[in-house]
């Protein structure tokens, strides 16, 4: 697994990678996807963390699926970060929400 940074650092590789195969500057590839140069330099710098959005939208500019930028990465989460409930816990957390007993 990787840390947030790592995982950013990967995805900005992968859009560098795409860039140059389709032989385009980054202000190219920034006004085809219609972000600001400074937040797509940061993104394929890995310094950045684009939205779901912005990264769907360099997606489209390179041509490219955002899974093929996506694929195969995970981060490391803090312990509790998991799923906090099962489904039999969260039934039973929100029907005491509903009826005003929540914990």
């Amino acid at each position: 697994m990787n840390d947030g940074m790592n995982t950013m650092r990967i995805v900005g590789d992968r859009l560098q990678r795409r860039r140059k195969e389709l032989h385009l500057s980054s202000r190219h590839v920034a006004r085809l996807a219609n972000v600001d140069m400074t937040n797509y330099g940061r993104s394929e710098r890995g310094a950045g963390n684009p939205t779901l959005l912005v990264l769907l939208k360099i997606a489209h500019a390179l041509e490219t699926p955002v899974e093929d930028l996506i694929r195969g990465l995970a981060v490391d989460l803090p312990d509790g970060a998991g799923v906090p409930f099962t489904r039999e816990e969260e039934a039973a957390w929100i029907a005491r929400t509903r009826q005003g007993v929540a914990q």
